[in-house]
Formats: structure tokens, C-alpha cells, sequence
């Protein structure tokens, strides 16, 4: 799937709206209520009836907060039989065999219920078709079924749970696991035929509610990994945790967007790292300082130590064309003016973390995506 245009408006989302020039897995950034999930809602509304678009939305509020995973939440609407649609595109096919005279009955059913139409409807002509000899019934159902309760076990004590009724973070794995099970079947018995004809867009929103570090490089993966086993699968995913930035910067089948909204209305998403929004993260500013570091010709070409840092300086500033950026009195052991970026990597490197106000961080990161953006916007 190379774009997606909005054909109906869903405020702050306008008519015509598009995500232009998509990889395989899609990164949608931006402040809070800038439109990323009005976004996701006028998609699935779009799609929600196409013949060669399967849509998987997994929404944010499908996992809700609960005082502890034995107290049931809100209700979590279509988290798993969502999730499971992925399965239908499996080369998995299910015929019913005549089992306890399943056909029979199975029969009985149809032939009663033609026969109550017929009665009902005072009408000979139309009747209900269903030829149990070939009959193929779905996966998707059948894996549903399999997640229908939790067994939970604690000392002397066994309790089963519905999906709801477990904690978010487990929930949000529980999604995860879901994913990673589709690409361990994918591998093992690849493709449905007809699924070669159809593609799966999975709409992602904030994979990282409710996860710790070690969990959310877990999704991350799982994500990646379908990307990598199907190629009719793309993905888009809204997030605000850096980490889904930082760990995916550089990689060719990832794009990154910046939402913004200006007067009531979601603008044309700029392609690339160009807002991270208020952000003040180490890990991402590392990141986005290698990437410039990266594009200005890499370690060879320029070094980051005494001789080197006041002309890496100089660059990032002509890039800018604003010396008004930069940072008077910073002390790198050298006595040079500096840009911020490298003040902050330089402390951030030295490990003197302490000494790094968030605001400095937040600042920076802004700088560095705006020589991206101006200066490598295309890459």
C-alpha cells in the first residue's frame, strides 16, 4: 500500500487528506489532539467494506485501566476478534468432518431453517445454499474461541478471567503474542490462496500504554517481525514513547509522519523527523544526533573530539542559517561556542546526566529535527 487518502472528512481529518510515499511499517507522531486517531477512525470507516483491504484496528482504549487484573474493566470491544482477523490470510483450511454426525445436524439446521423461511415468507423461490460436503469454516472464530478465558494461577488459588478482566499491561502483551503467533504460523504454513488478492493494513495505536522498557522492544519486535514474513501486510502506528522513534530511525521500511493542526485541522503530515513534539528523552536526542552526525559524512569525516566539535558546530548552524542559535559560554573543555546539540551530547556522553535541564533536551531535539528536515528531508 503506497498512500492512503481520505475520501471522508472526520474532523480534525479533512477530505482528501493523505499519508503519501508509505513503507511497510508507518510511524504517525504528533501532540495530543492533532488527529491520529481521527485519522485511524476515518480509515476504518473507508475500508470498512473493501473487497482488497482488510483493516486490523487495534485502538488504544480497547485496553483499559482496572484497580488490579482480578477487578474487570470496561468492556474491551473487539480487542481479540480484531487481532485474529490476520488469521484468515493463513494457508489454514478447516472442513468439517462427520464427527457425532455434525453434518447431520448440521443439515437438519439448514433444511428447518429453509423450511421456516419458506413459512415465514409464504415464498418457494429462494432458499438458504450450503453444501456441508465442502463446507470451509473460517479461522478466525476458531482462534477467537481459543482466548476466550485466562486460567491465573497463584498460591492456592486458581481463577479464570476473561480478557477484560486482566491487567492493561498483559493485555497489550496479550496482543502482542497474538501478532507474534501469526508470524510463527505464517512461516510454518504460509499463505491462504485467496489471501495472495487482499491486503491487511494494521492501524496500531499507542502499542506502548501500560509497558515497561523490556516489553515495549518486545511489541516493537513483534510488530517488525510481520512486516518482515508478509509483504501484503503494512502497518501504521500513532505513538508518543520515544522509544518506537529512536529504535526505528534508519530503517528503510519505516517511515516516520509529524501531525500538526493548525485553525481546527490536521495539515499535510510532513514525511521524516521533523516533530517529535514536546519530547525530552536522552535516548531519542542520541539518535537524532547520530542520524545528523550520520548524514554530515559519519565518523571518518567527522570527528566529535576537540579539533573536530566547533566545525561540526559551524556545520549544523550554516544548515540552519541562524547563529542565533548558538550556545554561548558552554564550557566542552575546548572555551568554543557551540550549537546545543553538541553541549548536550557532550554532557549526555560523559554520562553527567544530572546536569541536563528538560527542557535544554527538548530544545535540542527540536534543533536536530530541523536539520533534518531542512537538510535531509529526502533520506
Amino acid at each position: 500500500m503506497q498512500e492512503i487518502k481520505i475520501t471522508k472528512a472526520n474532523q480534525p481529518i479533512p477530505e482528501g487528506f493523505c499519508l503519501p510515499n508509505m513503507a511497510r511499517l508507518n510511524i504517525i507522531v504528533g501532540q495530543n489532539n492533532v488527529g491520529k486517531t481521527k485519522f485511524f477512525e476515518a480509515i476504518e470507516e473507508q475500508f470498512n467494506k473493501s473487497e482488497k483491504v482488510e483493516i486490523v484496528y487495534i485502538r488504544a482504549n480497547d485496553v483499559n485501566p482496572s484497580d488490579d487484573q482480578f477487578k474487570e474493566s470496561a468492556a474491551t470491544s473487539g480487542l481479540v476478534s480484531n487481532v485474529v482477523k490476520l488469521f484468515n490470510n493463513l494457508n489454514i483450511p478447516i472442513k468439517i468432518e462427520d464427527e457425532w454426525g455434525l453434518k447431520e445436524k448440521l443439515g437438519f439446521l439448514v433444511k428447518q431453517t429453509n423450511n421456516n423461511f419458506k413459512q415465514f415468507t409464504s415464498k418457494d423461490e429462494m432458499e438458504i445454499k450450503n453444501d456441508l460436503e465442502s463446507t470451509v469454516i473460517k479461522i478466525e472464530p476458531i482462534i477467537q474461541s481459543l482466548f476466550n478465558k485466562f486460567l491465573i494461577k497463584e498460591t492456592g488459588v486458581e481463577k479464570d478471567l476473561k480478557i477484560n478482566q486482566i491487567g492493561q499491561g498483559y493485555q497489550r502483551m496479550f496482543i502482542a503474542s497474538i501478532l507474534k503467533s501469526y508470524v510463527d504460523l505464517y512461516k510454518k504454513y504460509g499463505p491462504a490462496d485467496e489471501a495472495a488478492n487482499k491486503e491487511t493494513l494494521i492501524l496500531f495505536e499507542e502499542p506502548e500504554i501500560f509497558l515497561h522498557p523490556e516489553l515495549k522492544r518486545n511489541i516493537n519486535k513483534a510488530i517488525k517481525d510481520i512486516i518482515d514474513v508478509d509483504d501484503k501486510i503494512t502497518i501504521i502506528v500513532s505513538t508518543h514513547d520515544p522509544y518506537f522513534l529512536y529504535s526505528n530511525l534508519g530503517n528503510d521500511d519505516i517511515k516516520i509522519y509529524s501531525f500538526k493542526k493548525i485553525n481546527n485541522e490536521t495539515q499535510k503530515p510532513e514525511e521524516g523527523m521533523t516533530d517529535f513534539g514536546n519530547v525530552a528523552d536522552e535516548n531519542l536526542h542520541i539518535a537524532l544526533f547520530n542520524k545528523v552526525h550520520e548524514k554530515m559524512g559519519g565518523s571518518k569525516k567527522w570527528r566529535l573530539g576537540k579539533s573536530g566539535i566547533e566545525k561540526t558546530s559551524n556545520e549544523m548552524i550554516r544548515i540552519l542559517n541562524n547563529e542565533g542559535l548558538v550556545i554561548k559560554k558552554m564550557d566542552l573543555g575546548i572555551g568554543k561556542d557551540v550549537l546545543l546539540p553538541l553541549c548536550i551530547r557532550n554532557v549526555i556522553h560523559h554520562g553527567d546526566t544530572a546536569s541536563i535541564d528538560n527542557g535544554d533536551i527538548e530544545k535540542s531535539i527540536k534543533i536536530l529535527s530541523e536539520i533534518l528536515k531542512n537538510q535531509y528531508q529526502s533520506n
